[in-house]
Formats: C-alpha cells, structure tokens, sequence
C-alpha cells in the first residue's frame, strides 16, 4: 500500500495455529535473509507492539454523471467497500479487493457492481491518512475526492 510493503506470515509457534495472515511491515524486522544459508527462509519478528491507531476514514464525492460514492477505509482491510447512491434510485455497495499497483506506485483496489468493474486508485505513494486523494471509475465515469 503505498510506499509500505506488506508482508504474508506465518505462526511458527506450536502454541498457535498454522494459519498465514499479513503483517505491515514497519511492526517487523527481517532476519536470515542475507548471509543465511540458501535453504534458509527469511524469518520476521515483531518489532514493536502493532499500534494500528483503529484508523479509521471515509471518503465521500460524486462521479461525473451525479452518483455519489462513499468508501470505507480501515488499516486493518483497507478500501474495502464502497457504496453508490445515484441522483435517484437505490444505493449500491460492492466489496473492494486490493488489485495492485499502477505505473506511478498508486495502489488499487477493484470490485464489481452489477456487470461493471469500479476502480478505486489511492492517488498517494505512502500508507493511506486523512487528507489523501482517491480517484473512483465506475461505468465510465469518474470522481475524485479527499478523505476524512
């Protein structure tokens, strides 16, 4: 996300269950990656006590055509759900997944709402905070908005 890197873990311990998750990587510090032997995996312990802040944002605008877009923003999921609520009419929600990053380091999350895909690109290149830029493409109109 961002100029952050996460990574994908796994409990070593006996004492808990063999179950991979994905842990920020400004809580871990890497060790047996260099002078480790070939066979060796890198290992990742915690460095600090995770302090995820409970952050917490939404980022609320309007796409060209009028609809207005709300998102929801979590540390922990992040972009995870977004909802369109057009000029009349209904609203509409879809779950966001992370899809990568573009060209210029932005992060990307995408979804799918009826048969058209929305694309939320994070127009930063460091972890997500109040004041950041979002850009939404959702059935070919597009919105962009700060988050709270």
């Amino acid at each position: 996300m961002g100029d952050s890197v996460w990574y994908q873990v796994k409990a070593i311990s006996s004492d808990l269950p063999q179950t991979a998750g994905w842990a920020f990587s400004q809580y871990l510090s890497l060790s047996g990656a260099g002078g480790a032997s070939p066979a060796a995996s890198p290992q990742a312990t915690l460095s600090t006590e995770p302090n995820l802040d409970d952050l917490s944002m939404t980022c609320a605008g309007s796409l060209a055509n009028g609809t207005k877009f709300t998102v929801s923003y979590t540390r922990e999921a992040g972009f995870s759900q977004i909802t369109f609520t057009p000029p009349s009419g209904a609203s509409q929600s879809t779950t966001l997944t992370y899809a990568g990053k573009t060209e210029s380091n932005h992060d990307v999350w995408k979804g799918k709402l009826s048969e058209s895909e929305v694309r939320l690109d994070h127009l930063s290149t460091t972890a997500p905070k109040p004041g950041d830029s979002i850009y939404v493409l959702y059935n070919a109109f597009t919105g962009r908005t700060t988050c709270q």
